[in-house]
């Protein structure tokens, strides 16, 4: 479904031109926005390097009780995600070998605006409503797809958040069971502690075995530390994120750029950004890091093994973006993948994708000034 392949995060950059663009007070805010980035990505891969070379923690492994994922939940998230990449990786594909109606009817849009290009040249400046009903119909359309990839999400949202909610809920009443304990609230304190935080190996041994507890106490969740964290994963998969997007612009010119550009380059007005807005930066990362790392890595990890996890969920997430933002994204996958493992939190990882989703709006939204 075309629908599905509107959920991809905005691409870091435009697709490059061969003309020079149109200097604006814009455009040099966003350019100073992304050197700064870009700045503070570089010195944050040092940081991380430095760690790593002193054999120092990148990042803290947190002590929590982690998320319980079914097998046949696991075994649908990746099938309905291997579906959604596979389809939105083939509609690029024929979109660009096969001349349909749509292509046809844009080369003959493309034809006309060219006549009018050269009507400019000979009898002066052309009516600005020769071709209003072109861009407003594309804006509806493009509006529908997100109203359409909205609904979408929310009953996926629902679906797999209702399961693993359940999942939680029977887990922690066989651990009620297994160690005879009563049916309230008070008694989940040894419940919610969790492997201490040297055993990397295996998080989930302990779902396995109710009634082997530890005694650390499990990490409290708090916004500021993981705020740190996050904002930390988010420069440190920045620049090569961005590398990859300039180097496939450099050597794909012709690549198809992301939707949102393009309605970016049609003039989206102010109410279209703050639908693309909310899609992009609450309901992506919602939606996205439940079904990608709570339920695909998460499953895989608890009934397989941690680098498949990390490898599978991370290039099912990249493909469901779409040529060429699947390569450009995998830097970002393999580092949310790693959060997640580290940080064990759901929430940590939403921060992470929201920091990179907003940076990119903030961008879009100030190059339009």
């Amino acid at each position: 479904m075309n629908s599905l392949s509107a959920t991809p995060i905005p691409a870091l950059f435009a697709q490059a031109d061969a003309d020079l663009p149109v200097i604006t007070t814009g455009n040099v805010m966003a350019g100073i926005m992304v050197m700064a980035a870009l700045g503070a990505s570089f010195i944050m891969i040092g940081v991380w390097w430095f760690r790593f070379k002193e054999g120092q923690t990148i990042m803290p492994t947190a002590s929590r009780e982690p998320t319980v994922v079914p097998l046949p939940l696991a075994i649908v998230g990746v099938i309905l995600t291997t579906m959604m990449a596979l389809t939105v990786l083939l509609s690029g594909i024929e979109s660009e070998a096969i001349p349909g109606p749509d292509n046809q009817a844009q080369e003959i849009v493309d034809a006309a605006v060219a006549e009018d290009s050269d009507a400019v040249e000979d009898n002066g400046a052309v009516e600005a409503d020769d071709f209003p009903q072109e861009n407003v119909d594309q804006e509806a359309k493009f509006r529908e797809v997100l109203w359409q990839t909205m609904n979408i999400n929310a009953i996926m949202f629902l679906g797999f958040g209702t399961f693993l909610w359940l999942a939680r809920v029977a887990h922690r009443q066989q651990w009620r069971l297994a160690n005879s304990a009563p049916d309230n609230d008070s008694t989940e304190m040894n419940l919610l502690a969790s492997v201490s935080p040297v055993d990397d190996t295996n998080p989930y041994a302990i779902l396995s075995s109710p009634t082997v507890l530890n005694t650390t106490e499990a990490e409290p969740w708090k916004l500021s530390s993981e705020l740190r964290f996050a904002t930390e994963a988010f420069l440190v998969a920045y620049l090569p994120t961005a590398v990859l997007r300039i180097l496939i612009v450099s050597l794909l010119p012709d690549a198809p750029s992301h939707p949102f550009l393009e309605m970016l380059d049609d003039g989206a007005d102010w109410n279209l950004m703050a639908l693309i807005a909310v899609m992009a930066i609450v309901v992506a990362p919602l939606v996205e890091e439940m079904l990608y790392r709570v339920t695909i890595l998460g499953g895989i990890w608890q009934h397989g093994s941690l680098p498949l996890a990390i490898v599978v969920s991370s290039v099912l997430f990249a493909a469901a973006h779409g040529f060429p933002d699947s390569i450009a994204l995998l830097p970002l996958a393999f580092t949310i993948g790693y959060v997640y493992v580290r940080r064990r939190s759901y929430r940590t990882v939403i921060l992470v994708h929201f920091l990179f989703n907003t940076f990119n709006m903030a961008i879009a939204g100030v190059s339009m000034i």
